[in-house]
């Protein structure tokens, strides 16, 4: 219920995905319904029970696009956020090997694009997700 909506990241610069942002910052991260057990197959079966349970790629599952700037957080309130968000839901971060300079990122949103049915996805404005109440089902 306290969720802003931000993303964050512990990254690594020993990542090559890492390194490949330093020369483009333009990231896209997609988080789908297929991760939460059960899910797409209750949607595909409740929408039409003739149908094959969908895959992760169906229309049927869920999926929700952020395309941004990935940025690495350097203000103090940033990281102190950005760590207790994390750190809160993972904890074995903490203990990842100093040696392999981890740092904290975020996407500063530009696009996100969501399909859940068929027929196209919708179009969402960073705007329109950030003013959105976070609820749990």
């Amino acid at each position: 219920a306290n969720s802003s909506g931000a993303l964050f990241f512990y990254v690594s610069s020993l990542d090559t995905s890492m390194q490949d942002v330093q020369i483009n910052a333009t990231v896209s991260f997609t988080l789908s319904l297929a991760a939460a057990p059960g899910h797409c197959a209750i949607h595909g079966a409740a929408t039409n029970a003739s149908v094959p349970l969908p895959d992760p790629e169906s229309p049927l599952c869920d999926r929700l696009t952020f395309t941004g700037q990935m940025r690495k957080l350097t203000s103090a309130s940033e990281i102190a956020n950005a760590s207790t968000t994390l750190f809160t839901r993972h904890p074995a971060m903490k203990s990842w090997p100093k040696s392999h300079d981890f740092y904290f990122t975020t996407i500063d949103l530009t696009d996100l694009w969501l399909i859940d049915f068929f027929g196209g996805a919708s179009l969402i404005t960073p705007d329109a997700y950030y003013a959105a109440s976070p609820t749990r089902s």
